[in-house]
């Protein structure tokens, strides 16, 4: 989502251009069946204020035209005109002073709604000050006002509403756009209805805008990637996958994201291929959580070998206990005993403390025929409360026969 200057800078522009073409025809007459009035039609005395003030403010002396306006207000209160309060309320925010620039542009709507000037003024303000449901509700009346139909405004008009925590609103803007009533939508467009419907918890609406948003932007990685972010944000593993996929074709995929692929994948129940992408992301400045994902996805795979591979790639750069263990149970489910008995040692080694690896050493040691190597990890896992049951049988098989 595009942040608040672009916003404020695309509605500023078409303020200043409204105002350009407000002072071309000022004073030239306007035919009778004009819908909204002009500033021809403004009281003489107050006319001449308002043509003062532009001046000023197109010379820079913002503060300046609030003044002569203010005084016009003041000194000739009958002579008050919404026009004037238009112009006021552009001297005030070219001032930087949007909270009054407001009330004067919310004045101006409550007596003339059809001037989309002051629309888009009331919008722009109440964006700098917070008030982003004004702001969405002034910016989309604006837009609705304005015969260009600029699509950037309602674009911004859903924006506001999404901030303002009216994602319903937003959602039906933005929707607009995804739909091409104007012309082919942006990215952030599709962005912005997408986090509508997260917010809302409107999965069906959120692919909607994801499948529109690959119709138009079939080969832009971005757009993929954010197919793929709305399908993982609703837990949909399977199409995540293959949108993230689709971006490594376009683009390959780099780091954290590679993972991510092998997470989905692997949510997905399809092992082999997490592993896949899990080898292709782990890498000299891997962590050990991205050794152990990858390790466990081979025996999840029933790639007994590969894990092993990737665990002892691990160990020779950082030898842990977890590490160790993994390893342990690696070759337990391998019936390689003696293997196992080796890494649950090395496990033990690093932290004698633990209860399961101490019973699991015993029990390899005993199925290895290795008795006094069985004997002294049992005796130490029986005093592990959750292993003195399972340790206790085990010594029995330990303990030779008595003649």
């Amino acid at each position: 989502m595009r942040s608040s200057r672009r916003a404020l800078a695309v509605v500023a522009l078409l303020l200043a251009a409204g105002a350009a073409a407000s002072a071309q025809t000022a004073l030239q007459p306007v035919p009778r069946t004009a819908p909204v009035a002009t500033l021809a039609d403004v009281p003489s005395r107050a006319r001449l204020g308002i043509v003062k003030a532009l001046q000023a403010r197109g010379a820079g002396r913002a503060e300046e035209a609030v003044q002569l306006l203010q005084t016009e207000l003041r000194e000739r209160p009958q002579e008050d005109h919404w026009l004037l309060r238009h112009h006021l309320g552009m001297s005030l925010m070219q001032a930087k002073r949007p909270a009054e620039a407001a009330a004067q542009f919310d004045a101006v709507v409550a007596t003339e709604p059809r001037h989309a000037e002051s629309w888009l003024g009331l919008g722009q303000c109440a964006y700098e000050t917070g008030d982003f449901a004004t702001a969405g509700r002034a910016l989309d009346e604006g837009f609705r006002r304005n015969p260009r139909k600029d699509p950037s405004l309602l674009y911004f008009a859903g924006v506001a509403y999404l901030q303002g925590g009216r994602p319903d609103l937003a959602a039906g803007l933005l929707e607009q756009l995804a739909g091409g009533f104007y012309g082919r939508p942006q990215l952030d467009a599709f962005r912005a209805l997408i986090a509508a419907s997260l917010e809302l918890k409107d999965p069906e609406r959120g692919r909607r805008a994801a499948d529109a948003m690959l119709a138009a932007y079939p080969a832009d990685p971005d757009a993929w990637r954010l197919a793929f972010q709305q399908a993982a944000a609703v837990g949909d593993h399977r199409r995540a996958a293959v949108d993230l996929t689709v971006v490594d074709y376009l683009q390959p995929l780099q780091g954290r994201e590679r993972f991510q692929l092998g997470d989905l994948y692997r949510a997905a129940g399809a092992p082999s291929e997490a592993g896949r992408h899990y080898e292709q992301a782990v890498s000299d400045t891997s962590g050990t959580d991205d050794y152990e994902r990858l390790a466990t996805a081979w025996l999840s795979a029933h790639e007994p070998q590969r894990a092993r591979e990737t665990l002892k790639l691990a160990l020779a750069r950082k030898p842990t206990v977890r590490f160790w263990a993994l390893l342990g149970d690696l070759e337990l489910a391998q019936e390689q005993h003696a293997a196992a008995l080796a890494a649950f040692t090395e496990s033990l080694a690093l932290d004698p403390d633990q209860g399961r690896i101490r019973l699991m050493a015993g029990f390899c040691a005993l199925e290895a025929g290795d008795l006094a190597a069985a004997r002294a990890h049992l005796e130490l896992a029986a005093v592990f409360p959750e292993q003195t049951a399972s340790a206790t049988q085990l010594l029995q098989r330990a303990t030779p026969a008595q003649p």
